[in-house]
């Protein structure tokens, strides 16, 4: 067996034998999870939460897959519009403090235990006594939320009480929690948060116009805590859920515990309100001073917003009332996630043809020069990078490209290392020096002829003219 076909057979032993070990055990494992994750990650538009395995049987997916049944709808609560009282049942316009304690005490004879309340309660001038009566009518119920609009400003404020009862650490944020918007006072002064167990959650952020429009914000950052929206607050409380149970990757999801939604949001915490969400039925604040409880649907919501819908308030206070119960049903709602897309491998036999014939044009071209044997083996390296992120694009298949490596690799060394092996005896034949026909010792030497010496002889005179 000459030497080329020797290291063409050694060549297609190890890389076959490489190229199989690799198929065979390499996928599913984390190397190949990673791999999958750096080629999808060059695609932005593509989501990262990386479901399957990686073999035939399951591939890899990209998209979350549903593991639980969706969560019930929350009781419609009973919405409240405080409005411009035309007929003058309350005190004063807007209403003032002894207002809105006759408010909360008709919530509490109809059988409210839970009140959330949307409008802002501040004043320049209160009455004391007024005041006193608004704090233990707030203080009377089993749960309370308050709303306030959140701003930045040049000089910040700690935050209150409320709020921070309401909050989560900046540590419990999965994902870049500094681009959430960032807030740290409360732009009105002398407002009503409520007492010791109240919670209070943002209305509208300042900084964030489309808040009412396409998104609306969850949360923002204050100081090293993160707080959120009061239509969040409103259905934790509905599905009596613990704030500690929230669950937040920025730019893909939040859930509000193991049993409650699972809402998509984006890198800035918001989600995006649906167009299709109809409003919920609302009584009038004034209609509540005579009214029974056959002005609610049977049996009694078990929470009761009060909304701010007066002409004199500002707008964006408004067109948060009006979008509360579209964005709170959103909120409520479990979002069903996009179908995952899945990057099935080709059939074994096609994987397996496509190894059989790589592993053999890298043994044929595993005899040629040193120069030769490393450009082929860089060709294969970039060809099966390129194979393999122009599969992904354009045809969702998930390519057998770490065996092709792999065995592309082992060629290249033991080529390399084949092509220094000193030949052996039996291989190379060096042909016999020509002989030199020699007859014998003697007749080797050189035979100088001695020559007869010669008789002395007087020198001849130089001849020399005759006498005359």
């Amino acid at each position: 067996m000459n030497g080329s076909l020797q290291r063409r057979l050694w060549v297609l032993l190890f890389s076959a034998a490489t190229a199989l070990g690799v198929w065979k055990y390499f996928p599913s494992s984390e190397l190949d999870r990673r791999g999958f994750i750096a080629v999808a990650g060059n695609f932005p538009e593509l989501p990262l939460q990386v479901s399957g395995d990686g073999t035939h049987a399951s591939p890899w997916a990209l998209g979350e897959i549903p593991t639980r049944p969706k969560s019930p709808l929350p009781p419609a609560p009973a919405i409240i519009s405080l409005g411009d009282d035309a007929e003058g049942f309350f005190q004063a316009s807007p209403p003032a403090p002894i207002d809105f304690s006759v408010i909360l005490a008709n919530f509490k004879r109809l059988g409210a235990t839970k009140v959330a309340t949307a409008a802002v309660l501040a004043w320049d001038a209160p009455d004391p006594i007024a005041l006193a009566a608004l704090e233990k009518s707030l203080s009377s119920f089993e749960s309370l939320l308050m709303a306030a609009p959140l701003s930045r400003g040049a000089v910040p404020s700690p935050i209150p009480p409320a709020f921070r009862r309401a909050s989560l650490p900046l540590a419990a944020i999965h994902g870049n929690a500094s681009v959430l918007p960032a807030v740290n006072r409360i732009p009105i002064s002398g407002i009503i948060l409520g007492g010791d167990t109240t919670r209070a959650g943002f209305s509208i952020l300042e900084a964030d116009d489309d808040a009412t429009d396409l998104f609306h914000p969850l949360m923002a950052r204050w100081e090293d805590r993160v707080v959120f929206s009061f239509p969040l607050l409103i259905v934790l409380q509905q599905l009596n859920l613990p704030l500690d149970g929230v669950k937040v990757e920025l730019g893909k999801s939040i859930h509000l515990g193991p049993a409650g939604p699972t809402l998509k949001i984006d890198e800035f915490g918001r989600i995006a309100i649906s167009s299709q969400v109809s409003g919920l039925p609302q009584v009038a604040a004034q209609s509540l001073i005579d009214g029974g409880a056959d002005l609610f649907p049977n049996p009694l919501p078990e929470i009761f917003i009060l909304r701010d819908d007066q002409s004199a308030a500002e707008p964006a206070t408004r067109a948060f009332s009006q979008s509360l119960a579209s964005v709170m049903t959103s909120i409520a709602t479990d979002q069903d996630p996009e179908p995952p897309r899945f990057y099935p491998r080709l059939p074994q036999d096609q994987e397996l043809g496509l190894l059989g014939i790589f592993v053999a044009i890298m043994a044929i071209f595993s005899t040629r020069s040193h120069v030769l044997r490393l450009l082929m083996t860089l060709f294969f390296i970039g060809f099966c990078l390129a194979a393999q992120w122009f599969a992904f694009r354009d045809t969702s298949l998930w390519l057998p490209g770490m065996p092709i490596l792999a065995a592309a690799l082992v060629a290249g060394v033991v080529g390399t290392l084949f092509s220094k092996k000193a030949p052996s005896n039996s291989a190379v034949k060096i042909p016999p020096m020509p002989k030199i026909p020699v007859s014998s010792p003697q007749s080797a030497k050189l035979e100088i002829p001695i020559l007869p010496a010669l008789p002395s002889e007087k020198p001849i005179p130089k001849h020399s003219p005759d006498p005359p």
